[in-house]
């Protein structure tokens, strides 16, 4: 690769004049144009997806949120997605002027020698250029814990070293962003005074990338006589410049050595960007970038470009005929029809447009909506009386956010091709929509208003979870949240089967333990003080949600065991979520035998109930925190402080339970000595 990059360095000389003033899109991008550059497919985390979804979850990382503001004051627009990406591509001076990047905390620019800007507040977002200043200082800092064994685990940086670490990630991202067309911006001109290099890239004053790319045979053909060339002379001194150019990380971005000093290494995009264009050869399951295609071509192996060239000349086009939408136009559309061809004849395409409609639609967000309606539905029903219209209404109004929620999981199901609890962000809605449906089931049946604020509550919050939980895996670490699954979860049937029921038996102990608390803390602040029918009736709601549950943990434990035989030898390991199923499993046990001796009556089994909410949570959430065993799959920074405060949170419920206990013990005393005095003595 060096000796052809020193080759071409030889042969050919960039063009240095002053380049022309950058345009700058003064319009709206066109809809057209938006539209279909969201549909063009792109590899990337292993999985096939349309650019829209790529430019969602890196506007994400770096924004916070997926639309971009831009201008001051009154003049001021926001950017989709796609639209930002666009002009990174096509407009890159205008788009390091965006602030587009969020910082937590202006220590970062403190400690990265960048001076404060005296109107932005501590969490504040800055723009490229604003932040270009402290990028050496950010990046040396970064490669530092990159290679340091103990600084290259992020539980072991403090929080200002996490976010100087982020922060140059994402500067590195937006440097491959904007970079990424440098290719079709390239332009060479031909070495006039050597009649073999002329002969072999035509008798034009300057060609474009693709032009090399297609004439590169007749190079490759030349560079066997390279030992008696007078024009590789200069070899020796061009190699060590050619190890920092852009050529290397494939961009093509070539300079002679005394016109400017060595540019700053800037990272490619490889192969999980716009820059990726599409399936390679007709007979090979492999996706290209710029780079492949160039690295591949310079080995003697041309035959993909007839397939690419078509769609990398139209980006040049497009390049060349900004800031003129109209006249860009056909190059894009050009370009993206043939990497629409291209996936679709190898059957890759089938399901961006589905992908497309599904982010569009945005379901998980108009339920929690709905769900945020219901609440104070429902909270405006507890003023009325109970058998109004309105509260017979409620549990209905509930299904229709209830509707959504389901379908939009559905729909990842179909984008997926599994089930949709491969990871912890989507076992959120899956046991939110669980146990909202199970809530409304018992609200159906028992008509005592207490499922129906549970299902309200319960999807309001859990889909509240869901949206922060998703931006913070893009924001953090620029996760999908439909990624490619880990290799030993990569069976549908264990994960339809095994994952599912275990699930589902988190989803049943979570409800049981909610409607536990509704028993402990209603008797403890006097709540329907004498009505001893309602406590009943959450207590025989609480038992049934507890039986249910054990029985799908039990089934999805054992279906673990057999998995874990089938992929590692071992029916069970004592891995640490092994042990959280186990302990559901067993607590669940023990408060159904201490009902069914007579050790706990209807107090007894609520409180146990509301506790067990904590061995759910460190099932589920804890255990993958924890960095050992073979289920770690799950590690997320920040989550630990949320687990510490529900373990607090019932702490306090149950030490409230047995207080209760207890003074229901001393009147029971009371009662009994009571009655004893009462008695006639013989």
């Amino acid at each position: 690769m060096f000796q052809l990059a020193s080759f071409l360095l030889a042969a050919l000389v960039s063009l240095q004049e002053a380049p022309p003033p950058e345009p700058r899109r003064a319009q709206p991008w066109d809809p057209e144009i938006v539209a279909a550059v969201s549909r063009i497919p792109i590899l990337e985390q292993g999985r096939v997806k349309p650019l829209s979804t790529y430019a969602g979850f890196r506007l994400l990382q770096l924004n916070g949120v997926r639309t971009l503001t831009v201008g001051d004051g009154d003049a001021t627009t926001k950017l989709a997605p796609v639209e930002w990406l666009l002009d990174c591509l096509f407009f890159p001076q205008q788009a390091q002027e965006y602030r587009c990047f969020q910082l937590q905390t202006w220590e970062v620019l403190d400690a990265a020698g960048i001076e404060r800007i005296a109107d932005r507040k501590k969490r504040d977002r800055y723009s490229y250029r604003e932040l270009e200043a402290g990028r050496d200082v950010l990046m040396k800092q970064h490669d530092t814990f990159v290679h340091d064994p103990v600084k290259r685990l992020q539980k072991n940086r403090t929080y200002l070293e996490e976010q100087s670490f982020q922060l140059a990630e994402k500067m590195n991202l937006f440097e491959g962003l904007v970079s990424a067309l440098t290719f079709a911006r390239s332009e060479f001109l031909t070495l006039p005074d050597d009649a073999a290099i002329r002969g072999a890239l035509g008798a034009e004053k300057s060609v474009r990338f693709t032009t090399l790319l297609e004439r590169l045979p007749a190079l490759l053909e030349l560079k066997k006589g390279a030992a008696t060339t007078p024009t590789l002379d200069g070899i020796a001194r061009l190699e060590q410049y050619a190890e920092g150019m852009a050529f290397y990380s494939g961009l093509l971005d070539l300079y002679p050595p005394d016109a400017k000093p060595a540019p700053k290494a800037v990272t490619s995009m490889y192969n999980n960007g716009p820059a990726e264009v599409k399936p390679g050869g007709s007979n090979e399951e492999v996706w290209l970038s710029v780079r492949e295609i160039q690295s591949r071509a310079a080995t003697g192996d041309v035959a993909p470009l007839a397939l690419h060239l078509p769609a990398l000349a139209a980006w040049e086009d497009a390049w060349a005929a900004r800031p003129d939408q109209s006249a860009m136009k056909p190059a894009i559309l050009r370009a993206v029809d043939s990497f629409v061809a291209t996936a679709t004849a190898r059957e890759q395409y089938g399901k961006i447009g589905s992908e497309i409609a599904y982010y569009d639609a945005d379901l998980f967000y108009r339920a929690l909506c709905l769900y945020v309606g219901c609440f104070l539905l429902v909270a405006i029903g507890w003023l009325i009386r109970a058998d109004h219209v309105w509260n017979r209404m409620l549990p209905w109004l509930l299904c229709i956010p209830l509707a959504l929620h389901v379908v939009a999981i559905g729909w990842r199901c179909q984008l997926l091709g599994r089930a949709p609890v491969s990871n912890l962000y989507e076992t959120i809605p899956f046991i939110t929509g669980g146990v909202v449906l199970v809530s409304l089931v018992i609200e159906f049946l028992d008509r005592k208003r207490v499922a129906v604020v549970v299902a309200s509550v319960i999807g309001m919050a859990g889909l509240f979870l869901t949206q922060r939980y998703e931006a913070k895996e893009a924001y953090e670490g620029g996760l999908d949240t439909m990624r490619q699954l880990q290799a030993v979860l990569d069976t549908n049937f264990w994960l339809s089967t095994h994952v599912t029921s275990v699930t589902f038996g988190y989803a049943a102990g979570l409800l049981a333990g909610l409607i536990g608390h509704v028993y402990v803390l209603g008797k403890l602040f006097g709540f329907k003080k004498g009505d001893d029918a309602f406590y009943k009736s959450v207590a025989r709601a609480t038992y049934g949600v507890l039986c249910f549950g054990l029985l799908l943990s039990v089934v999805g434990t054992i279906l673990g065991g057999v998995w874990a035989n089938d992929s590692w030898g071992r029916f069970w390991g004592w891995d640490p979520k092994e042990n959280g199923a186990l302990m559901i499993c067993l607590w669940e046990l023990a408060i159904l035998h201490a009902r069914m001796g007579g050790h706990v009556k209807d107090l007894g089994l609520c409180n146990a109930a509301a506790f067990g909410t904590t061995i759910v949570t460190f099932s589920w959430w804890h255990v993958n925190q924890l960095g050992v065993g073979l289920h770690s799959y799950g590690e997320t920074d920040g989550v630990m402080a949320w687990i510490r405060g529900i373990y607090l949170v019932e702490g306090l419920v149950t030490v409230c339970g047995l207080w209760l206990w207890l003074e229901a013990r001393a009147a029971r005393k009371a009662q009994l000595k009571a009655a004893a005095a009462a008695t006639p003595q013989r």
